[in-house]
């Protein structure tokens, strides 16, 4: 597994240099308070960072909410374990020996 996963990141790197080769012209951005100009390639690696950045925080929170909820069904469980268990230490008569 792991040298699969060096194989996908070295892949991947040799992927962005090939194109940060072709795509190294530079483009301007205009925003509200100004304009910048910067290559193609190094534009596209900030959005697709800041994309990947912005995945990674909202599967967190799904993470995180999905593990609050698995903790509050697993006090739920153990809450009805002991009531079932109780209930039925009530039931059982007494035997004579």
């Amino acid at each position: 597994m792991k040298t699969l996963i060096t194989l996908m990141l070295l892949l991947t790197v040799i992927a962005v240099l090939a194109f940060s080769v072709v795509n190294s012209h530079n483009i301007q951005i205009n925003y509200y308070a100004g304009s910048m100009q910067l290559p193609l390639a190094l534009l596209l690696v900030i959005t697709l960072t800041l994309g990947f950045v912005l995945g990674i925080a909202a599967m967190s929170l799904r993470l995180l909410h999905g593990q609050w909820e698995i903790s509050k069904l697993r006090k739920q469980i153990k809450q009805l374990e002991s009531i079932s268990i109780a209930a039925s230490k009530a039931e059982v008569p007494l035997q004579r020996v």
